[in-house]
């Protein structure tokens, strides 16, 4: 792995030291893509491409898995949150958004079901399945943030990373928030979440909402920590693949949706919606977003 310092010196107009290798969608294999943006929030150098054929947003090329593991493990708290362990402030923010996730997710459940949260964090959601009658349990890549949940806690969560993550029994549910936009293989991981579950186990995601911020923001949404970015259909979209249909959409929030095995809308239609919805991020609209967002910002400021 290249100059880990590098990841946070966080120099503009200089690129991202951290291996890269594949070029093709990591959704649909497809290689046409269009460009969406060169720079990221930082202003650093990093090119964010959109699928030709189901839309993904991704990092080009996508980072390898090696250093990608290495890190989230060791480097990205402090190099997003500031610190390796989380903030008074952090845990009560959590602690709010876990009820509200819980409320969309405990109807669909019977008392005691088992649930798995896929990157845990500091455990907020584990905490609170335990707290609502569920048997929560989790795991956590970040090493400080594992510990707390664990050792601070007491929680039943484990330091490792989804590849590395396995259980004796299947749970009735798998909860994923805010975490799929920094993997690298979207279709892989929930196929691996589906060994974790009963046959008629539910899959809850949730990821920002990228046509939001985007449409917002510009490249000003874009940053190393995120190496893909979905809309509710691109979202949608992965877990077809997979074999997964959608039961609950427009959850309140960010772009959250609930899967269980069936069958999903046919594929080409999903890709007719995610292309209708992007079509319009060409490298030159989604640059002067940001720095129509930007300039907006410092004027807002001076008034």
């Amino acid at each position: 792995m290249a100059s880990l310092t590098a990841f946070t010196a966080n120099l503009p107009f200089t690129p991202y030291a951290i291996g890269r290798s594949e070029k093709k969608c990591p959704v649909c294999g497809t290689s046409d893509h269009r460009l969406v943006a060169q720079t990221d929030r930082r202003l650093k150098k990093i090119t964010h491409v959109a699928c030709a054929k189901c839309s993904l947003i991704r990092q080009y090329p996508l980072p390898t898995e090696e250093d990608l593991a290495t890190y989230y493990r060791d480097f990205y708290r402090s190099d997003y949150q500031k610190t390796v362990e989380p903030t008074e402030k952090h845990v009560k923010k959590r602690e709010k958004e876990s009820a509200s996730r819980l409320s969309e997710l405990s109807p669909l459940l019977t008392p005691g079901a088992t649930i798995i949260d896929f990157g845990c964090g500091s455990g907020e959601f584990v905490a609170a399945c335990s707290a609502g009658g569920f048997v929560g349990k989790g795991f956590e890549p970040g090493k400080g943030y594992a510990e707390f949940a664990r050792d601070t806690k007491g929680l039943d969560v484990r330091n490792t990373g989804w590849q590395d993550y396995s259980v004796d029994t299947p749970a009735d549910a798998v909860t994923s928030f805010h975490v799929f936009e920094h993997l690298v293989d979207p279709v892989a991981a929930i196929r691996k979440a589906q060994t974790w579950i009963k046959p008629d186990g539910l899959i809850y995601i949730e990821v920002p909402d990228t046509r939001h911020f985007i449409e917002m923001k510009g490249f000003g949404c874009l940053h190393m920590a995120h190496t893909l970015g979905y809309t509710n259909f691109t979202m949608e979209y992965v877990g077809a693949v997979c074999g997964m249909a959608v039961i609950k959409r427009d959850i309140p929030g960010d772009c959250g949706m609930i899967f269980q095995a069936g069958t999903p809308r046919p594929l080409a239609e999903i890709e007719a919606d995610a292309k209708a919805q992007s079509e319009g991020w060409t490298k030159a609209r989604v640059h002067r977003q940001f720095w129509s967002y930007t300039f907006g910002k410092l004027r807002g400021a001076k008034a």
